[in-house]
């Protein structure tokens, strides 16, 4: 079957690629996008119509046209799973572990995010979800073991890796040694 040439269509702003095969009559946007219309695909069309909706609102919100909405009288608040507060801290640990083959490996990392239970790091060694780690704080020499639970963003030669403790531990990524003690006289 042949297809009428792509073109490009702004949605949110963003290019999106699009084309239709031929034989097949173009519906104007408005019978796609209507509310309460009723056919064989009229709850199809109605969810559509409410993306549409909300993307339209998202857009003036953000050019400041519009006031964003309130939210609905039996929306739900969602908690925020964390067990402890995150903190977007750069600091450098040095991380030991076994790779694919068992050999041993270990390399200087950086955290972008911690918490008391946890961090994100940013690793150069392939790692997999579940693999046990054992950190090491370059400013406090403490050591943590970890296991890897999330496996984020690939970039060019590193990887997000989120790592948790087996016990909450807030201490390990104190940034500054304890203030010493004045020497006796």
């Amino acid at each position: 079957m042949l297809r009428q040439p792509a073109c490009e269509v702004l949605l949110a702003g963003l290019p999106i690629r699009t084309g239709a095969p031929i034989g097949f009559p173009r519906r104007a946007r408005s019978e796609y996008f209507t509310p309460g219309r009723s056919n064989s695909n009229g709850a199809a069309r109605q969810t559509m119509s409410r993306i549409f909706e909300a993307l339209k609102q998202a857009q003036l919100v953000r050019a400041g046209k519009e006031q964003p909405k309130p939210p609905a009288e039996d929306a739900v608040e969602v908690p925020d799973r964390r067990r402890s507060r995150r903190w977007a801290l750069d600091i450098s640990v040095y991380v030991y572990g076994h790779g694919p083959g068992k050999e041993p490996f270990h390399e200087e990392a950086h955290t972008l995010n911690v918490n008391a239970n946890g961090a994100l790091l940013l690793l150069g060694a392939p790692v997999q979800k579940g693999q046990t780690l054992l950190l090491t704080n370059q400013l406090t020499q403490r050591e943590q073991n970890c296991h890897v639970v999330f496996l984020g963003a690939q970039h060019s030669r590193t990887v997000e890796a989120g790592v948790a403790f087996p016990e909450t531990n807030p201490d390990f990524w104190r940034t500054q040694a304890p203030p010493e003690e004045p020497p006796a006289a």
